[in-house]
């Protein structure tokens, strides 16, 4: 018997999706929904952290809005909407109050769950590229190292928990990155 092919959703169908009852995570990747287990409290921490050294930067300096989990439309075609962990968006773009932003963050930042693997990330770097982004940051949380990947597409640099990150998105801002990983 022959099996009938997955119809693609679109953004739009995607976003008047109800939320998951068990507290999933899902993106949408050309068209089929990914679920991702809900992260864990280490996860939680060092988003928080990085998303609140983030903000006050931007809010001190007027450099534009930074979100957590917020829907990024990264294509239509098959639509892909990807929800990193903290994402930065330039002033004087506007994040609309519903549905996804056309485009990638300026700088995307995704934190690695049990689940996913480094070569996951810097395949979805790739995405967050290919819609404009500028940076995207991978953190390891188990070996405390942070891979900051670049539109340029030099190899990613490699930052442990001694460095200080230092990038032109935010002049001015360094970043001791022990204190993303307390």
């Amino acid at each position: 018997m022959a099996q009938t092919p997955t119809s693609l959703i679109t953004a739009e169908e995607f976003a008047a999706m109800p939320e998951t009852e068990n507290g999933e995570r899902e993106e949408l990747v050309a068209g089929e929904i990914v679920r991702m287990p809900p992260p864990g409290n280490r996860h939680g921490e060092i988003v928080l952290n990085i998303g609140s050294i983030l903000r006050a930067h931007v809010r001190a300096n007027g450099l534009g809005r930074v979100m957590a989990e917020a829907g990024f439309l990264l294509s239509d075609d098959p639509a892909t909407v990807r929800a990193p962990d903290s994402a930065f968006l330039a002033a004087p773009k506007t994040f609309p109050e519903s549905g996804y932003y056309r485009g990638s963050p300026d700088l995307a930042v995704e934190v690695l769950s049990p689940s996913q693997t480094v070569a996951d990330m810097l395949a979805k770097a790739e995405e967050y590229f290919a819609a404009g982004g500028k940076e995207v940051w991978v953190i390891d949380p188990d070996h405390h190292v942070l891979y900051r990947c670049t539109a340029s597409g030099a190899k990613p640099e490699l930052l442990t928990d001694r460095d200080v990150l230092c990038t032109p998105l935010f002049e001015g801002l360094e970043i001791k990155l022990a204190e993303i990983f307390e």
